[in-house]
């Protein structure tokens, strides 16, 4: 199996803060990769949401801000949560970036209702959370003492997956990849991973650093913020989304949610010479 292959992004833009800085991040992996972007732009039914002359300043504004890169504006209308899962499905993107202003409705800490029911419920398609709170140069930047991106290694078959996308993350712009055991069988995988990482990767590799084995998912998510990771790679059935908001409540970490796929790590030999379009 070749690195995930994160050409085309799917973003929700709506002109918030939150969607701004998650605009940001998609901004930065498109320019990394040479990729697309595709900005959902939706109308929501009644009083919510934007209305459609905020739309047309938010593509114009999204087109302003894509200049020199690949990418659309999707003006839509419907109910936002719908409408996003459609444009998902339809589209068929690599990856979803959706912002979150850490708030719920009466002010708790939280991801906001659309980010957490797609947290609850994901689609097939990795979902990186962004913060808005996220500093300046975003979970792209190397962290001093620490590692760029986090995987969660729980010991089963979508391990290799969930590290790939920390790899692929990092790779375009040489920063480390922390790897979490979870448990016995978490700490019993490193080394297997180790191995058909740096098949997958090639002479590409960054480096990889191991967290001391954790008791549980929330634990190792509690290792990656101590770490000073800028993102942590997770699958979707791993941590529920109490475990989620409370990483990103911290603010200066991004979570990459990642759906459960079982891959082999027996399959990964026979395509190390592959390499991903971003990488050509």
């Amino acid at each position: 199996m070749p690195l995930p292959n994160i050409a085309t992004t799917l973003l929700a833009y709506d002109g918030s803060p939150a969607s701004v800085r998650a605009f940001d991040q998609a901004l930065a992996w498109a320019a990394a990769r040479k990729g697309v972007i595709m900005g959902a732009i939706v109308i929501q039914p009644g009083e919510a949401g934007i209305s459609p002359a905020a739309q047309a300043e938010l593509a114009e504004d999204f087109d302003e801000q894509i200049s020199g890169l690949a990418g659309v504006a999707m003006l839509e209308s419907g109910p936002l949560e719908q409408t996003l899962r459609t444009l998902i499905n339809r589209e068929q993107s690599d990856l979803v970036i959706l912002g979150t202003n850490g708030r719920r409705h009466g002010g708790r800490k939280g991801v906001g209702s659309l980010t957490a029911h797609l947290l609850k419920d994901p689609p097939a398609t990795p979902i990186l959370v962004v913060p808005a709170d996220l500093p300046e140069g975003g979970l792209l930047q190397p962290r001093p003492g620490g590692a760029t991106a986090a995987a969660v290694v729980c010991g089963d078959a979508t391990d290799l997956l969930v590290c790939s996308f920390a790899l692929s993350a990092v790779q375009p712009f040489g920063g480390k990849v922390l790897l979490l055991p979870v448990g016995p069988s978490g700490a019993e995988a490193i080394g297997r991973l180790r191995e058909a990482l740096a098949q997958v990767a090639g002479s590409a590799s960054p480096s990889l650093q191991v967290a001391a084995p954790s008791a549980d998912v929330r634990g190792a998510l509690a290792a990656a913020l101590a770490q000073g990771a800028g993102l942590v790679s997770v699958r979707s059935d791993a941590a529920d989304l109490a475990a989620l908001e409370a990483t990103l409540a911290h603010g200066g970490i991004s979570v990459l949610r990642v759906p459960t796929k079982s891959v082999d790590l027996a399959t990964v030999v026979p395509y190390v010479a592959m390499r991903t379009r971003w990488e050509r």
